[in-house]
């Protein structure tokens, strides 16, 4: 484990929507692979389109992998704009004391970048376009990345990045979610409860919006 002295955290993941449920084979399959540092970045991808659950997903495995105390630091990224990225980044060498100048920012992207060549780290991009968008900002040798992107093209992303598009919910991840919000829908709701599971059990964030409804009804 990595000592504790230094900020480990230092780009936390946003709030949890609070809502997290299912996706549990896809949670194990990615934490197996980001138990020991490989020899280069390993990159995931959480993609699809918007209401799948991807942010929701990718703070359950950042605070997970935190608890770990395996890395170095850990980085929780915007990455929908350049200037978003470029601002987040910049903050890490403020955060971490990395001296640059600011007034030629890709030299100073490259000096924190080089900075923590040697590290093991933890990188979350959020809603990032593509791999070019990206690109400047990866881990050159060591470290775990998690991309979260509405972009599910192939062509997109460089190879060697491990795509996970997301699908639909299976059931009993759609009855834990009603139970979350302490939802029953009995026989008289058959005709909403086959309309919810055909047509919207791949979009978590939707069916919370849902069952808020129904819970404020009451």
């Amino acid at each position: 484990t990595k000592p504790q002295g230094a900020e480990v955290n230092v780009l936390p993941a946003p709030a949890g929507s609070g809502f997290f449920v299912g996706r549990t084979a896809l949670l194990q399959k990615i934490s197996s692979t980001l138990q020991v540092p490989g020899p280069g970045p390993i990159v995931h991808l959480l993609c699809g389109p918007g209401g799948l659950g991807k942010p929701p997903l990718a703070i359950k495995l950042f605070r997970e992998q935190a608890n770990t105390r395996q890395y170095d630091h850990l980085f929780w990224l915007t990455a929908k704009t350049p200037e978003q990225l470029r601002e987040a980044y910049l903050r890490i060498g403020d955060r971490l004391g990395i001296v640059v100048d600011k007034k030629d920012t890709q030299r100073a992207i490259r000096d924190i970048r080089d900075a923590l060549a040697s590290k093991h780290c933890l990188w979350v991009f959020d809603d990032a376009p593509d791999s070019r968008a990206i690109q400047a900002y990866m881990p050159p040798q060591h470290g775990h990345v998690l991309l979260t992107s509405r972009n599910s093209k192939s062509g997109d992303w460089r190879r060697g990045v491990q795509r996970w598009v997301l699908d639909k919910f299976a059931q009993q991840d759609f009855w834990a979610l009603a139970q979350k919000f302490d939802v029953t829908l009995d026989s008289s709701d058959e005709k909403t409860t086959k309309y919810l599971l055909t047509n919207l059990s791949g979009y978590p964030f939707i069916l919370a919006q849902f069952f808020s409804l129904c819970q404020n009804r009451r």
